[in-house]
């Protein structure tokens, strides 16, 4: 698959909530996105398993590390397109993100995916309703491919017998996978998850960084982006991370596992 994201990158930009101190101020950037040889280097010197390696090979985990209100959430969904800084540029491929039209934006949008906390589902939907619409709405696959998809994943992560009731009918937790599974139900290149641990047991954690695994593998995924205070969901990849400190932004150094 073509890859249409080649990078991601902040240029002097600011953010901050009307009436609140900066959370970004005057930040220049450029995010770690895949590159084949870098990933290749860093997954040679690994002594993780060779499944975990495998997807360190073919694609950039990083984590966002910040303090309690220090605006990770906030980071994240400005490189997702749904907050637009204060002043500067959020950069695709060196193109400022507020000077693209919605025809221009709109490739790169469906190619990020993002789970942010548990929001984001159509209270007047089914859970299988909430999982199918993009497909079906952004013309995907066909009807029928879209419906197999989601049903399987459903399947896949025990969902089947609540794949008809609205979300006020489920629990937190099955919500939760639900918010997960519509992530990735487009197979992103960039997927952007806002505490995806949280409400979820610790064996979903691990099929669902085993479905991560498997877009990685199959050449979809590249880049992912993950803030948490809890290294749970994470420490199943070997991964680099981003502190945010003060209004500033810092690589710091990879982590192996």
């Amino acid at each position: 698959m073509s890859r249409l994201i080649k990078s991601l990158g902040f240029e002097n930009l600011s953010f901050h909530y009307e009436g609140q101190e900066p959370l970004l101020k005057n930040i220049n950037f450029v995010f770690p996105v895949f590159n084949s040889r870098s990933s290749q280097d860093k997954a040679s010197h690994s002594q993780t398993i060779e499944r975990r390696r495998t997807a360190s090979r073919q694609a950039e985990i990083v984590v966002i590390r910040g303090t309690l209100g220090s605006g990770s959430s906030t980071l994240l969904q400005i490189l997702a397109g749904l907050q637009i800084p204060t002043s500067g540029s959020y950069l695709i491929n060196g193109i400022p993100v507020e000077k693209m039209s919605f025809e221009e934006f709109l490739p790169f949008r469906l190619r990020i995916g993002y789970g942010f906390g548990m929001g984001g589902l159509i209270c007047n939907r089914t859970l299988f309703e909430n999982l199918v619409l993009p497909l079906n709405y952004h013309k995907f696959c066909s009807q029928q491919e879209a419906t197999d998809h989601v049903l399987t994943l459903m399947d896949r992560f025990d969902l089947m017998k609540y794949k008809d009731l609205r979300i006020a009918y489920v629990s937190p937790s099955h919500r939760k996978i639900t918010v997960l599974i519509r992530a990735v139900i487009m197979k992103p290149e960039v997927l952007l998850l806002d505490d995806p641990n949280i409400r979820v047991s610790t064996e979903i954690q691990q099929m669902y960084a085993e479905l991560l695994r498997e877009q990685i593998n199959n050449g979809n995924l590249h880049t992912i982006f993950i803030t948490s205070f809890d290294e749970s969901f994470f420490s199943y990849f070997d991964y680099t991370s981003i502190y945010i400190e003060g209004t500033k932004l810092i690589t710091m150094h990879e982590f192996k596992h």
